[in-house]
């Protein structure tokens, strides 16, 4: 608990919800940094292969491919709640449609 209350002395919420932020705007691009850090350091230390530049976009193919489909599922979720609430909706409602 000591921790819990040492970094509350050091962090607010705005500034946890502004790294937050800054993070899930910013991950592919950190991702991106890190990667090509990685392979100037393996260009010095001449372990660079065409493979390993294969298989390293591949994961980067593969990250893509997982934003896609978590915005695909996302896209779903929605539709699907708003398809309830339009059809199953108990009671007296508002149509987002209109009257």
């Amino acid at each position: 608990m000591e921790i819990l209350t040492m970094l509350s002395e050091f962090t607010t919420p705005d500034s946890l919800y502004y790294w937050e932020t800054w993070i899930d705007d910013n991950f592919f691009l950190l991702a991106m940094f890190v990667f090509v850090i990685e392979l100037i350091r393996y260009v010095f230390k001449r372990r660079i292969s065409w493979q390993l530049i294969g298989d390293s976009a591949t994961n980067f193919v593969t990250l893509g491919f997982l934003f896609l489909m978590v915005f695909i599922v996302g896209l779903a979720y929605v539709g699907a709640f708003l398809f309830a609430y339009e059809n199953w909706s108990s009671g007296t409602y508002h149509s987002l449609a209109g009257p």
